[in-house]
């Protein structure tokens, strides 16, 4: 419970805080261990990018969190994070977000590990959080992804490695070894069609 407290300290205010640890909200607090998989979107140079461009860039993984049945942990800063139950899930996300990302520029990292995931009511709404090492790993996987691209973690690759060349479909799939074990795999999705109005295409938005 104070890992928990001491994470979303930094991100709600004081009084939505003392309402979920000493008030109503306090029940509703419940913790899972399990494996997950999480991706790690880190957009490039975000804060000289135009609001709307941003604004277009949340509701685009919003959506896909939907779309692939993810969880989309709002705690985390300077980048999405979202996790999931099935790794592969997780590769699609990653590659159908990074395909329609043309004129946003994503570094993305998978990664899988062991974490409690945390769900709690706050404000009237269902938030979930990953507590533990995973989610900052999965950044630092980020942060050695080219622009465009998308690196895949030993720990994710060794999960899904028998379907990978299935789910990357047209990707540009990369595999680095060192001595005969996996180092990590990075995919490049070529960018999605029909970008000429919309920077991510099919939300309605104009960037």
């Amino acid at each position: 419970m104070e890992l928990l407290s001491d994470k979303l300290a930094r991100h709600m205010a004081p009084e939505a805080l003392q309402t979920l640890f000493q008030g109503s909200g306090r029940s509703s607090i419940r913790f899972v261990r399990k494996q997950v998989a999480v991706l790690y979107a880190q957009p490039v140079a975000l804060a000289a990018c135009p609001p709307r461009l941003r604004e277009s860039f949340v509701a685009k993984v919003k959506w896909l969190v939907g779309r692939h049945l993810g969880r989309l942990d709002i705690y985390m800063r300077k980048g999405a994070t979202v996790f999931f139950e099935d790794p592969q899930d997780c590769l699609r996300m990653a590659i159908e977000l990074q395909g329609s990302a043309t004129g946003f520029p994503l570094r993305i990292g998978v990664h899988s590990g062991i974490a409690d995931v945390a769900t709690f009511e706050t404000e009237g709404r269902t938030r979930h959080t990953l507590l533990g090492p995973v989610a900052t790993e999965a950044a630092e996987v980020a942060g050695t992804a080219a622009i465009g691209s998308i690196v895949v973690s030993t720990a994710c690759y060794t999960l899904v490695q028998e379907t990978l060349r299935d789910v990357t479909g047209d990707c540009l799939l990369m595999e680095e070894f060192m001595s005969t074990d996996l180092a990590q795999a990075c995919i490049t999705p070529a960018p999605s069609a029909g970008h000429g109005q919309s920077t991510f295409a099919g939300l309605g938005l104009t960037a």
